[in-house]
């Protein structure tokens, strides 16, 4: 998990963030404990958060096994970071 050269955030069911990586950290140039505990959508430009919430739905409804995206995503200074974005159930 922590030797993974890619940044991991593990969400529950609210979108609240409950564990990462601190690749992801290094990334966003942020804490972990001013991450932990946020909702994923604080972190997503607007313009991808309900195309995100819809895949995120099919993924839990069982209709897509996983998903990739490419979407933007806020660092620790307020500057949105073009990411790749992929997501599984565990």
């Amino acid at each position: 998990f922590n030797q993974i050269k890619a940044g991991v955030i593990l969400a529950n069911d609210d979108n609240e963030i409950i564990d990462c990586n601190q690749e992801i950290l290094a990334i966003l140039a942020i804490e972990k404990q001013h991450f932990i505990g946020k909702n994923l959508f604080d972190f997503i430009h607007s313009e991808h958060i309900e195309r995100e919430k819809k895949l995120i739905k099919e993924l839990r409804n069982g209709q897509i096994k996983e998903y990739e995206i490419e979407e933007k995503i806020q660092d620790k200074n307020g500057y949105f970071r073009w990411m790749l974005a992929s997501a599984v159930l565990f």
